[in-house]
């Protein structure tokens, strides 16, 4: 026979669920500007010297009726920032609790890893005649995981490709001489960051100035409200490593 060729494959799926996670977030009604569950005063930050100066007012500003700011003074982005947040699901933790135990988490909820593996191998040999002969080789691998948060925009994804191709040739010079050439070309690519990349340009969609343009840079930027959860702020990790080989012996 002239031709020999062969291909295989490998695979894997593979999914684990992770125990619960849970997180402090904002309740329906603070995202609203309703404060009226919280001790402490919530003050206008435009009424500067209004009112005597105290130790725990040293600027002398006002209080907000009922500690609610207007809906018509919420900041547009900042409204649609707040769509990002989890809705609380556990109410054993209301916003009277969150403020002075430090334990208190209002959201909890499990998450699901993934693991994809996928690769295969093709060979061909051909011979030409009594003499020159050819064999072709290719490896191809992609692996990927994905590892869910239950916090907005810090789900984090991976993937590694790798390529390898490679060719080799045999020709009789003489009877006592063999040439073989080779040449071989290999690929890595490496990606890890958030799983909103490539997506919706998310930080533009909210009104944030300045964004990157870049899509394995979509997300959120890190968005931290005192003693609540964080949200946003994934940051990727990109690399190619290129080979190229030739041999003639």
């Amino acid at each position: 026979d002239k031709s020999f060729w062969f291909v295989g494959y490998d695979g894997g799926r593979r999914n684990q669920t992770q125990a619960p996670s849970t997180m402090l977030v904002p309740s329906q009604a603070e995202l609203g500007g309703d404060f009226s569950a919280w001790a402490y005063p919530i003050y206008d930050p435009t009424t500067n010297g209004t009112q005597p100066v105290t130790s725990t007012n040293t600027t002398g500003r006002s209080v907000f009726v009922g500690n609610k700011i207007p809906t018509g003074r919420l900041d547009h982005t900042a409204q649609k920032i707040a769509a990002y947040y989890a809705t609380p699901n556990v109410t054993s933790c209301t916003d009277t609790i969150s403020l002075t135990e430090s334990a208190c988490t209002n959201y909890a909820a499990g998450t699901v890893t993934t693991k994809h593996s996928d690769n295969g191998i093709a060979r061909l040999d051909h011979n030409f005649g009594a003499s020159d002969h050819i064999f072709l080789t290719g490896v191809l691998g992609n692996d990927s995981q994905t590892s869910p948060n239950i916090r907005f925009g810090e789900s984090n994804q991976s993937t590694q490709r790798t390529r390898l191709l490679g060719a080799t040739w045999t020709h009789p010079v003489s009877s006592t001489l063999l040439n073989q050439a080779t040449i071989g070309y290999g690929r890595e690519h490496f990606l890890t960051g958030p799983t909103t990349a490539h997506g919706a340009n998310v930080s533009a969609q909210v009104g944030l100035a300045n964004t990157v343009a870049d899509p394995a840079t979509y997300d959120l930027p890190t968005i931290n409200l005192y003693d609540y959860g964080s949200i946003g702020g994934g940051s990727p990790t990109i690399f190619f490593d290129d080979m190229d080989q030739g041999v003639d012996t």
